[in-house]
């Protein structure tokens, strides 16, 4: 009876050591280079390149937008000069992009969420036809979602913004008042 009980202590104690063992593997952090290869796969400077390059053109066609809407008297020659001066500033901004330093930044953060075996299986999944299909598709998916997004919260925007108009006025109104009221307070009375 001992012996059988020494069989099966020890089996139990070898199968816990080997499990012990596995999870131990699996829950090794994934290194910088592991972090780095998983930024291939994914193509993430590409991703953050057009990324900004979209951002670019969204704020050149809103400045545009703000600058019609604001000032609406200015000659050709006038918002073409504003809209020059835009341009280069965003282009400026573009060109001191820190790219490299905002990668490097952050690595640590997927290190902190992933771990080896993750990033392993992350890069197999990303460098397979399937990876590449949804890597391929996710701009254009994210694209149509955000449309589908904008076109709920674009009329609520433009609810919560009139609403504030009408505080504001509101508001306005209600100094006016007060000031009237103040006014016709210290005034001298005429005899």
């Amino acid at each position: 009876m001992r012996s059988l009980l020494g069989v099966v202590f020890g089996m139990l104690l070898a199968v816990s050591a080997a499990w012990a063992q596995q999870v131990t593997s699996s829950d090794v952090p994934a290194s910088k280079q592991d972090i780095e290869r998983l930024f291939v796969a994914l193509h993430v400077r590409e991703r953050q390149q057009l990324i900004l390059e979209n951002s670019h053109k969204q704020a050149k066609t809103m400045f545009n937008e703000i600058l019609q809407k604001e000032l609406p008297e200015a000659s050709k020659e006038e918002r073409a000069q504003l809209q020059g001066m835009i341009d280069e500033m965003i282009d400026d901004i573009d060109r001191d992009y820190p790219m490299g330093s905002i990668l490097k930044d952050m690595v640590p953060i997927y290190q902190r969420h992933l771990t080896k075996s993750d990033s392993d299986e992350l890069i197999t999944f990303y460098s397979s036809p399937i990876g590449q299909k949804v890597l391929r598709e996710l701009p254009a998916i994210t694209t149509e979602a955000m449309q589908v997004s904008s076109s709920y919260l674009q009329p609520r925007m433009e609810a919560a913004i009139s609403k504030l108009k009408e505080k504001v006025e509101r508001m306005a109104e209600e100094d006016r008042k007060k000031k009237d009221a103040t006014s016709t307070e210290t005034e001298p009375t005429k005899k």
